[in-house]
């Protein structure tokens, strides 16, 4: 937002105002507790609801955090209502945990959800609760389903594989996989899920409903290795440990109502964003 000028405030229980300053000085920080925040909701055009101190291997079959969770969220939803009802949520849920087990082919938005863990059902919860203010025409909402976005800002938090496999390939150290390494994930590049986010800042940029966000493609974690180490001409030590259970075997997602309703175009040539990536992460 700040490389496109856009004003905006980030709200966090813990903003890192260091990062901010260094990477984006022009975006204000707030705490989520903070005195000032009626007053942000109430000039806000829109609200991107990332918030979530969890994942799929967090309390996988205790949801009682998830519920505390969603509540705070509604409380938030229940005072945008309130305050500026005209401000247009947009909320981040998961692509491949909502929908669970048992695929074998892209899964569409039609999908019946199943949540498997109870990060998933966290993530429906707040999707029904949007779902409700959205009906009741209290706020307009839209829910993006994403599936595996790649970028540069995971390498400082060890998520996400491809950037625990470089960091693994800088380090020299072998890198973990859990089960076979044949499950099969949808990954893009995060900087095409930035882009789409900064559209909304255009008030004319209103969708509403669920929406894949993703490639469209599926790729194991075998190929994932694979592409890196043709990438760079070296081998990554590999050490298989027992699969978890709340993997999903298939995670990858159809993406045709993103392309037909928002004009999402997602490069599906995963190498260009691992190179970027590699050159900005030389060891």
């Amino acid at each position: 937002m700040h490389a496109r000028g856009i004003a905006a405030c980030v709200v966090s229980r813990n903003p890192d105002r260091d990062f901010l300053s260094l990477h984006a000085p022009s975006v204000a920080a707030l705490a989520a507790d903070a005195p000032e925040l009626p007053g942000v909701l109430e000039s806000a055009t829109v609200l991107v609801y990332l918030a979530s101190n969890s994942l799929p291997a967090s309390n996988p079959l205790d949801p009682s955090h998830e519920f505390g969770q969603a509540a705070q969220a509604a409380a938030l939803m229940a005072k945008l209502r309130a305050v500026n009802p005209d401000c247009h949520v947009v909320f981040a849920s998961s692509g491949g945990q909502v929908y669970g087990r048992g695929h074998e082919a892209p899964i569409p938005e039609t999908a019946p959800p199943a949540p498997p863990t109870a990060y998933a059902l966290g993530k429906l919860l707040m999707e029904n609760m949007l779902t409700f203010f959205a009906q009741a025409d209290q706020l307009g909402v839209t829910i993006l389903r994403v599936a595996n976005p790649v970028g540069r800002w995971q390498f400082d938090k060890g998520h996400g594989l491809v950037a625990a496999a470089i960091r693994s390939m800088n380090l020299g150290r072998p890198l973990t996989i859990f089960g076979d390494g044949r499950n099969m994930r949808d990954y893009f590049d995060v900087e095409q899920l930035v882009q789409l986010l900064a559209r909304f800042d255009d008030t004319r940029f209103r969708p509403r409903g669920v929406f894949n966000i993703g490639s469209g493609h599926g790729m194991t974690e075998c190929d994932v290795i694979a592409l890196l180490e043709t990438l760079t001409g070296r081998k990554l030590d590999l050490n298989f440990a027992p699969a978890r259970p709340f993997d999903l075997r298939y995670a990858v997602l159809d993406i045709e109502r993103a392309r037909s309703q928002l004009g999402w175009n997602p490069e599906t040539d995963l190498s260009k964003t691992v190179s970027r990536l590699l050159s900005q992460n030389r060891s």
